[in-house]
């Protein structure tokens, strides 16, 4: 095999790596945060697009769940988000838009 070949067959490999978090890697974040993850769904049909979140926990959300939730999206999901909805057990919801995220989270790495 040829030196070319080989140099080119690396690159692609470390091209498919990524060297951030994975859409798994947050679902286990979310997971060891206290929530179990129903669903997550990214609608990139408009921009950075839509993060849908369903989760659900043991009781009500509070504040700090809220807090929790959204310092997790915004600083573990591995791509950009224009907008987060969450909905908690089926009713309770949370709708922030990228602005939002960032003044009330913590940047992302």
């Amino acid at each position: 095999m040829s030196r070319v070949v080989l140099v080119v067959l690396c690159l692609f490999a470390l091209a498919s790596c990524t060297s951030g978090a994975t859409v798994a890697d947050f679902e286990a974040d979310l997971k060891n945060a206290g929530y179990e993850v129903k669903g997550v769904e990214h609608d990139k049909a408009i921009g950075d697009g839509v993060l849908k979140l369903d989760l659900a926990m043991s009781g009500e959300p509070t504040d700090a769940d809220w807090d929790k939730i959204c310092r997790v999206a915004q600083t573990r999901y591995p791509d950009d988000i224009g907008e987060l909805q969450v909905t908690v057990n089926g009713k309770y919801g949370l709708s922030m838009v990228a602005r939002e995220l960032k003044q009330g989270c913590d940047e992302r790495p």
